[in-house]
């Protein structure tokens, strides 16, 4: 965990930069430069190579984070192995009568980059209104509870929508609340700040009633695996193989209907 950043450099935050720019050891002095123009140049690379420097730090301490957090009786919800060549195993499994007529529950971490490749898929395709709309979307762990874990404290709004600016963008992150209500919001739990257990104790039950082989052991997934969906009572993991379903599969077709009935 890492300490609580200086307000005062906040602003630091806002910009990117991937390429520090190596600051002089003092201000300039050049006969053909009048000494307070120069020392604009100095100031603004010193600002820039911190700027770069902390970037780097805080990206060093979010991905040991998430991987630390990864880890409390949590798996990443993918692996090397996939189930593809599995008999009768995976969410390809799934056909299009039960997908179209059964309750689809989904579960996810709002930080984590797995789940927000799949909403980026769906976005790309047109049909994340549409997926939003037809499965049930429970959030164990918000960005909020990410946040307030490495603060070891509540964030405010300002440190919420800086962090949120340097992660979404370095990590793909997307809001399953975009273009939301207030009231039509998805709620999360905050499960590592606050230890609440609601949604963390709903996927443990979704696996013990039922679980096709991609949420196995043998695949690296425990029952609080994320991200994973439900369909028909069964619970599903792997993120590709998810992914590959709600695009181009069986669900993608499903959800490409409902998004066009959607404008007429």
């Amino acid at each position: 965990l890492w300490l609580k950043p200086n307000h005062s450099q906040d602003h630091l935050f806002l910009a990117k930069s991937s390429t520090p720019i190596q600051p002089l050891l003092s201000p300039p002095r050049d006969s053909n430069m009048n000494v307070p123009f120069a020392s604009f140049f100095w100031l603004m690379g010193m600002a820039l190579a911190e700027r770069a420097s902390v970037e780097r730090d805080e990206s060093a301490r979010y991905g040991a984070l998430m991987s630390d957090l990864e880890t409390v009786d949590l798996s990443v919800g993918t692996s090397s192995r996939s189930t593809a060549n599995v008999s009768l195993a995976g969410i390809a499994t799934v056909g299009a009568d039960v997908a179209a007529n059964a309750p689809w529950v989904f579960y996810y971490k709002e930080w984590c980059p797995m789940a927000s490749s799949i909403f980026t898929a769906l976005r790309q395709k047109g049909t994340f209104n549409a997926f939003r709309k037809r499965a049930t979307l429970r959030c164990f762990s918000s960005f909020e509870d990410f946040t307030a874990k490495q603060l070891n404290e509540t964030p405010t709004d300002l440190q919420i929508k800086v962090f949120w600016g340097i992660y979404s963008k370095r990590y793909s992150l997307v809001d399953p609340n975009e273009n939301l209500s207030p009231a039509d919001k998805i709620k999360c739990d905050s499960f590592f700040f606050k230890h609440e257990l609601t949604v963390y104790n709903e996927m443990e039950q979704a696996w013990l009633s039922s679980h096709d082989e991609s949420c196995g052991n043998e695949f690296g997934n425990t029952p609080h695996t994320s991200p994973a969906l439900v369909v028909d009572g069964k619970k599903y993991c792997q993120t590709e193989e998810l992914k590959s379903w709600l695009v181009s599969g069986v669900g993608g077709s499903i959800l490409e209907e409902d998004s066009h009935n959607d404008k007429d």
